[in-house]
């Protein structure tokens, strides 16, 4: 009996051992929940469950990228330490700088239209004036005829209703150009060669804003060769998009003749051959003189025009003060 009593204490021993053992692997099992919370209570135990768990800090996750491998027989004597530092984000403003657009720079002085630039080089216009002849001018039979002469303003074949050459020229050489239906320019933007100027061109309120200039003057083209040309020839001349621009028209009527000592106002009528001067006219934008004098080459040179000796002279100077280029 004695024995059997002795027996029974050991099982019970062991059966409160295994009860602990179960009671510690449930407590930990539930640990984190609020039933777990409340069995610890059961048992005696108080405070927060919190305070059996590693801290908020240690919980935070390694956002550097550090990777440690496991201890091994090759990291002995070595550095295995993997580091990859994330790639910084840019700033906002950084990134707003990077992608706001460069601010548009609007035309300015030293911009004109493409049609006012020469075809060839100073280089080349130097080798086409050398074959230019020389004469006399011939001043008969212009005076107060021009429009008889060289004709008007023809309908352009490239515009529609009643577009002239005119308007053909304006529509080429400007920006931001209204038409009406019947292809007649009534605004637009002109960067003018002549004087550098921006000009805002309205038919409504002025049509002396903007002109068309024949870079060789009508009246030059007379004295210089067409004088001896037929009328369809001339008006042809007149109406050649590659003898005009459209520019400043104060600079236009300044320009007159294209050469400034060929014949004051007073002595139109009266003018002789003597009084054809050699100072050919002058865009005051510096700028654009070198191509200016080239086309006025381009010209003579196309309608085998002629040029007095101080013209030729007075051009090759120009000429060769240009960029060969």
């Amino acid at each position: 009996m004695a024995g059997r009593k002795k027996g029974g204490g050991g099982n019970n021993l062991v059966t409160i051992i295994i009860g602990v053992i179960a009671v510690c692997i449930a407590g930990t099992i539930i640990v984190d929940s609020a039933s777990g919370q409340r069995a610890l209570e059961a048992f005696g135990l108080h405070g927060s469950v919190s305070q059996l768990k590693p801290g908020a800090d240690s919980q935070k996750s390694n956002n550097l990228g550090i990777k440690i491998p496991k201890a091994g027989a090759d990291s002995q004597g070595k550095n295995n330490l993997s580091l990859s530092l994330p790639t910084p984000s840019a700033s906002p403003s950084a990134s707003a700088s990077a992608t706001s657009p460069t601010p548009s720079t609007s035309a300015t002085t030293g911009q004109w239209p493409a049609a006012a630039n020469a075809a060839i080089t100073p280089k080349q216009a130097l080798a086409q004036l050398d074959k230019i002849t020389v004469n006399a001018p011939h001043l008969a039979g212009y005076a107060g005829n021009r429009e008889r002469l060289f004709g008007k303003w023809q309908n352009s074949s490239q515009l529609c209703g009643s577009g002239t050459t005119r308007d053909l020229i304006m529509k080429r050489d400007m920006t931001d150009v209204a038409m009406t239906k019947a292809c007649k320019v009534q605004t637009g933007v002109l960067q003018d060669p002549y004087t550098g100027k921006t000009i805002r061109f309205d038919r409504s309120k002025s049509t002396l804003t903007v002109q068309i200039d024949h870079v060789v003057a009508v009246q030059d083209a007379w004295a210089s060769g067409l004088w001896g040309a037929s009328a369809q020839e001339r008006l042809t001349y007149a109406n050649d998009p590659d003898v005009l621009l459209a520019v400043d028209g104060p600079a236009n009527e300044q320009k007159g003749s294209g050469v400034a000592s060929l014949i004051s106002s007073k002595s139109r009528q009266a003018a002789t051959r003597a009084q054809w001067g050699g100072e050919v006219w002058m865009p005051s934008n510096k700028a654009y003189r070198c191509d200016y004098m080239v086309k006025r080459v381009e010209i003579k040179t196309k309608y085998g025009l002629s040029m007095t000796q101080a013209e030729k002279t007075e051009t090759k100077k120009v000429l060769e003060a240009c960029p060969a280029e």
